[in-house]
């Protein structure tokens, strides 16, 4: 039985089942900051995309680099591994650039697999984000067919299995925490597409008492070499060549090193067991996981009537320009809207989805004239986005088409970069005109439809020409497990303010959703923000080639103008 890696038994049982820890380090802001700067002065001017000091052909400066790390990693070993010491460190840093992405890998093997367990420490030293290229790792991986990895051994698994990193578990870590993953954890980053370089320090760290190892293929087979700290002064990643003076423990037959895509499969489906099965219809799950969203029949023609004489009943002041009813400006109205459509919400819910319950009710409606356009947007972010996924349910009640504004949407939008959504915060479409509604899938719609999409899909809707208004519901639905909130950017203060969302929040909020809420305090705060994300070309151009945009062909213009006159 291998020894323990956490003297904790909380990290240790974690670490068994999904192969790493996230821990706070006792190392302060100005601790983090005295290994930058030695970093700073050991380190020419010479960039890449993505440097790791472990590739440096210069042996004296990769002692340097151990020799100022090793103290800092040597007491996260005391603090919290059980009998292990610094094999060597190193820094790994992320320029911002289209080429700074780490494809899927497995670290090198350090030791005797069969009988000791390797880590890596991997340290931030800045706040690490999806923007700025944080690691996705394969959460289990460690569980699987043991290989053997190290110099000119080629991978054991199939790495296009993992291109998308979307599908694998996120480490977004605040400047001073540590990861501490098994060696033999698929791990991989997306490329930094902030405006800052990404900066972390890792050290490979090995128990107290196994013997280092390294293994190289030539044409001779697989040797295994002796390789203490001085191994990796001398070696590094690409130059083929080992020391005639290292020591060989021995030689063998290259082995069957091979994990197989099914193995693969099912890593990738065990990453996120809430996104796994959101939806009850297979058909609407499939749907969902190709274009985050799908239309299916909702409600029968009695509560169709039933709703659209409600709205015509509460809402007949309204009819020009775009209204939410959680935004209305009369005291009461909002609360009305919801609990008139609760029963219907939580039915149609418990129908769709598994394990997912209504947040909000509103009334969603575009007024004649041309203030009626929605511009392109992603709705709030509701839940960690990481883990879960937030929808909306929108039924029109009226039949919706180009000439009253039906949604158009983003297919494959739910696949874009992380972003952070709510009052205040930057815009990550940045130029609108380059999401117009031409340019997006057009979704006419029959009344008691429902559009059911993710929030991260970007959507939009152009002016409603028709004479009569557009009515629709909206129902917001998030997973029972997750915590729902709002976020508020104060721009002044650089701070992201995180609200607890419920319907009481929705119910006493402003009507103007740009003011600062005032009724209750933020349960969390998420201090010096700098950077939001914004989409790039590379991130939008294979989502661009799957839309289907409206054709609007000579005899529909013509309809049309006749239907307006």
């Amino acid at each position: 039985m291998k020894q323990p890696v956490f003297s904790d038994k909380r990290n240790q049982l974690f670490f068994e089942q999904h192969g790493y820890v996230i821990v706070d380090s006792p190392l302060g802001n100005d601790t983090i900051d005295q290994i930058i700067n030695g970093y700073q002065q050991l380190t020419d001017n010479t960039q890449t995309p993505f440097e790791s000091t472990m590739d440096n052909p210069n042996p004296d400066y990769k002692e340097n680099v151990h020799r100022l790390l090793y103290p800092f990693m040597n007491q996260l070993c005391s603090d919290y591994l059980q009998e292990y010491t610094p094999l060597i460190g190193n820094f790994v840093v992320k320029y911002p650039h289209d080429n700074s992405a780490v494809p899927p890998h497995q670290d090198w093997n350090m030791v005797d697999e069969a009988e000791y367990t390797g880590v890596n420490i991997w340290l931030a030293l800045d706040n690490v984000t999806e923007q700025n290229g944080a690691l996705y790792i394969v959460a289990g991986s460690h569980l699987m067919s043991p290989t053997l990895r190290g110099s000119n051994i080629n991978s054991a698994f199939n790495g296009n299995l993992l291109n998308d990193y979307r599908t694998l578990t996120p480490v977004f870590l605040k400047k001073g925490q540590a990861l501490i993953y098994d060696l033999k954890c698929i791990h991989m980053s997306p490329p930094n597409k902030s405006s800052s370089v990404r900066m972390a320090a890792g050290c490979a760290c090995i128990p107290v008492k196994a013997q280092p190892l390294h293994y190289f293929q030539n044409e001779q087979g697989l040797t295994l070499y002796n390789a203490p700290t001085e191994f990796y002064y001398h070696f590094y990643y690409g130059s083929n060549k080992i020391s005639e003076q290292t020591n060989v423990i021995k030689v063998i037959q290259m082995p069957e090193n091979n994990i197989s895509d099914d193995q693969i499969h099912q890593l990738i489906a065990n990453q996120n067991p809430f996104m796994k099965s959101i939806f009850k219809d297979a058909q609407h799950q499939n749907k969902y996981d190709v274009d985050g969203f799908f239309i299916t029949d909702a409600l029968d023609k009695e509560s169709l009537s039933d709703l659209l004489r409600f709205f015509q009943k509460e809402t007949p002041w309204f009819q020009e320009g775009f209204l939410s009813s959680v935004y209305a400006p009369i005291d009461g109205y909002k609360e009305k809207i919801d609990l008139y459509i609760e029963s219907l919400a939580n039915k149609l819910t418990k129908t769709l989805f598994n394990d997912y319950e209504v947040v909000i009710n509103t009334f969603m409606v575009k007024g004649k004239g041309g203030n009626s356009e929605m511009y392109p947007h992603q709705d709030w972010t509701l839940v960690d986005e990481t883990k879960y996924a937030s929808f909306n349910i929108w039924i029109p009640l009226v039949d919706v088409d180009f000439d009253n504004g039906a949604i158009h949407i983003m297919k494959g939008g739910h696949k874009l970069p992380f972003t952070y959504r709510g009052s205040c915060i930057p815009d990550a479409l940045q130029n609108h005109a380059a999401f117009h509604v031409g340019r997006l899938t057009y979704l006419p719609m029959k009344a008691g439809q429902a559009l059911v999409y993710d929030h991260r899909c970007i959507h939009a809707s152009p002016v409603n020409k028709s004479k009569s208004v557009r009515p629709a519901i909206v129902i917001s639905v998030v997973p029972k497990q997750a915590e729902v909130f709002h976020l508020f950017y104060e721009k002044d203060e650089n701070r992201l303010l995180k609200y607890t969302a419920n319907k009481d929040f929705y119910f006493k909020h402003v009507h103007n959703q740009f003011n600062k809420p005032t009724f209750t305090l933020p349960y969390d705060t998420l201090e010096n923000v700098t950077e939001f994300a914004i989409f790039s070309e590379s991130d939008l151009q294979k989502i661009w080639e799957i839309q289907q945009p409206l054709r609007r062909n000579l005899v529909h213009k013509i309809l049309s103008l006749l239907k307006l006159s």
